[in-house]
C-alpha cells in the first residue's frame, strides 16, 4: 500500500527515515560502522550502561564496538580521564561534559568515534534544567558536536529515549 507514496515520503521525511520493515536502529548503525570499517566507544552516566548494552546486543557488534565506560560518579569520570576542573566548572550534566566523555571514550578505547552521554536525573532547587534533560556528545575526527534535548516521563522511559537519540546522532554523523 505504501509503494506508490514511498518516494514522496522519503523526500518529505529525509533523515528521519533510517530503516524499513524489521530494521532496528542499532542494527542500521552497526551496518554503517561495519561498512566504513569504523570503531565505536561510549562513555555514559545518564543511561547507566544501557547504551553499551543496546549496541552490544547484536552478535555482529564485536568488530566495531570497542566497549563502554559507565561513570556513575565524578570520581569515576576523573579516573577514566575527564579533567576534574571541567566537573567543577561546567558541571557533570552539561554539553561540555558530554563532549569530554565522548573524547575520553574515543581515546581510552582507541576508537574512531566516541559518544558521551550525560543528563539530569534529579531535580535540585538551584537547577533551572528539567529532569530528563540530556546531552549527547559525538567525537569523530574533527567532527565534534553535542545534541541536547529533554523528554518527560519516568527515568526508565527517558533512558530508553536517550539511547535512541544517541544512536540517531551517530547515524547522522555516519550518513554525512
Amino acid at each position: 500500500m505504501i509503494t506508490p507514496f514511498e518516494a514522496e515520503l522519503r523526500e518529505a521525511l529525509g533523515d528521519y527515515i533510517w530503516g524499513v520493515d524489521s530494521d532496528t536502529l542499532p542494527a542500521v548503525v552497526g551496518c554503517l560502522l561495519a561498512e566504513r570499517k569504523l570503531t565505536l566507544a561510549v562513555m555514559e552516566s545518564y543511561t547507566g550502561g544501557l547504551l553499551s548494552a543496546t549496541i552490544s546486543e547484536s552478535p555482529e557488534a564485536a568488530p566495531y564496538f570497542k566497549g563502554g565506560l559507565v561513570a556513575g560518579s565524578d570520581e569515576a569520570r576523573v579516573a577514566y580521564g575527564v579533567d576534574y576542573r571541567l566537573i567543577a566548572g561546567s558541571g557533570r550534566e552539561s554539553a561540555q561534559m558530554a563532549l569530554a566523555m565522548a573524547e575520553v571514550a574515543q581515546s581510552r578505547l582507541g576508537a574512531a568515534i566516541g559518544i558521551g552521554v550525560t543528563g539530569e536525573d534529579e531535580l535540585g532547587e538551584a537547577e533551572r534544567r528539567l529532569f530528563g534533560t540530556f546531552y549527547i556528545g559525538v567525537a569523530y575526527g574533527k567532527n565534534k558536536h553535542v545534541a541536547t534535548s529533554s523528554y518527560p516521563g519516568s527515568r526508565a522511559r527517558v533512558r530508553r529515549w536517550v539511547v535512541a537519540a544517541a544512536l540517531f546522532e551517530l547515524r547522522k554523523v555516519l550518513a554525512s
